[in-house]
């Protein structure tokens, strides 16, 4: 569902809600405060991801088209959620991700906590395909993983005569 605010009004929601829910959690939680000035927000994630959250940076990160398409839940649950993240690696350092300390502490203030959301993620996915060739004339369409680590380890061979494979184009599509 589309909502009438633009992006940056979005992301104005979004740090307020962030704000207020972790001025909850440092109330509840005195002993184990997150100073909000010092956590970095981004809006920077893609595809099916809807947040997430680091504790030892501390930073969290939003997917902002799946905030815009469903703003009333991800302030509701996805914001809490990834806040919840930073509190549980400070209070319990060596825990699981979604373990029972994350359902505790969400319990504790009264979310009820999914694992995964169920946005429809297809309008926030971006399609990058990267177009390699090599000695033979062969084609590979590949993805932005495999061309990221081909840039990175300097490997990528065609499968038919081995040659080192050469970056050619780059195509996005939504």
């Amino acid at each position: 569902m589309d909502n009438q605010f633009t992006e940056n009004e979005v992301k104005e929601l979004i740090v307020i809600q962030t704000q207020d829910t972790i001025e909850l959690f440092n109330n509840h939680f005195s002993d184990h405060q997150i100073p909000f000035e010092k956590l970095t927000i981004q809006f920077n994630l893609t595809g099916k991801v809807a947040g997430r959250g680091f504790f030892y940076k501390p930073k969290l990160r939003y997917n902002l088209q799946l905030a815009k398409e469903n703003l009333n839940d991800f302030l509701e649950n996805t914001v809490p959620h990834e806040i919840i993240h930073l509190y549980q690696r400070k209070i319990y350092p060596n825990c699981k991700s979604h373990g029972k300390e994350f359902y505790f502490i969400g319990k504790t203030l009264g979310y009820n906590l999914k694992r995964t959301h169920s946005y429809k993620t297809e309008s926030a996915r971006k399609r990058i395909k990267y177009l390699y060739t090599c000695d033979c004339g062969g084609k590979y369409w590949i993805t932005k993983k495999m061309h990221d680590r081909v840039q990175i380890y300097k490997k990528g061979y065609c499968r038919k005569c081995r040659s080192k494979l050469v970056f050619q184009d780059k195509i996005e599509k939504r």
